[in-house]
């Protein structure tokens, strides 16, 4: 019984057949009725139907793949999706605000990918937001997000563990006071994000997260060994990482 299935399309390459087609697809769920996971990298999905997608996913991951704007709204409208607990759509063209719009009818959804997609910012964000409250892992390398994004997510995604906002340049103090109030956050990456020192300090000093386990800076932005020694003395337990 195939569980999990892994196929690479070639987008990149000079070839013009792809991995997967519909008929294809539609080959798998007959024959996999219970695969559980499906990665598809570098493929181009602009035409493949999404409705036939495996129903029993509790992982989709398209990895720097190509699809439409609204790929994403035959599957949901059948509901294909309904089991999907992991989706990571990490570098995937032309995944946007939009896009996120059609995936907030995924009710067991507890992981999102969303890192090197750009397209991604403050409106698409606010509706997974308020339609997704079992969110416990976030992935925004990369998108365009700003504060007023992080008061959404601090205010509505309360089981949130892991938030990754490397490369959020549009992100300061403020936005990062708003991630204070959730108690259960392990993992924060603020990685070439526009945070001083003094908006790290008021962040682990009120949060309430006793948690926190692994926060990681960037060392262009002035934090030194010395800064990391008395971060780290604010919170019991937690390792700070200079990158």
């Amino acid at each position: 019984m195939l569980l999990s299935l892994r196929l690479h399309g070639f987008t990149e390459s000079i070839k013009s057949t792809e991995c997967i087609s519909n008929a294809v697809l539609t080959d798998i769920k007959s024959r996999c009725p219970n695969l559980r996971e499906l990665f598809v990298t570098k493929a181009n999905l602009i035409t493949i139907n999404s409705s036939l997608l495996p129903a029993a996913l509790k992982q989709l991951t398209l990895h720097k793949c190509l699809i439409s704007v609204d790929w994403f709204k035959p599957a949901v409208d059948k509901g294909v999706l309904e089991n999907v607990e992991k989706l990571s759509l990490c570098g995937t063209t032309r995944t946007s605000d939009a896009t996120l719009k059609d995936l907030t009818k995924l009710p067991k959804l507890k992981s999102i990918n969303l890192s090197g997609c750009y397209r991604i910012g403050e409106s698409g964000v606010s509706a997974i937001c308020q339609s997704l409250s079992q969110i416990e892992e976030a992935y925004f390398d990369g998108c365009d997000i700003n504060d007023q994004c992080l008061h959404h997510i601090g205010t509505r995604w309360t089981s949130l563990k892991v938030i990754i906002l490397e490369n959020c340049s549009r992100i300061t103090d403020v936005g990062l006071g708003s991630l204070s109030i959730l108690k259960k956050l392990t993992h924060v990456n603020l990685v070439s994000c526009s945070i001083g020192k003094q908006g790290v300090i008021n962040f682990l000093t009120v949060t309430p997260s006793v948690k926190l386990e692994c926060l990681k800076l960037s060392k262009d932005a002035g934090f030194t060994g010395d800064d990391v020694s008395k971060l780290e003395s604010l919170k019991p337990g937690l390792q700070v990482e200079l990158i």
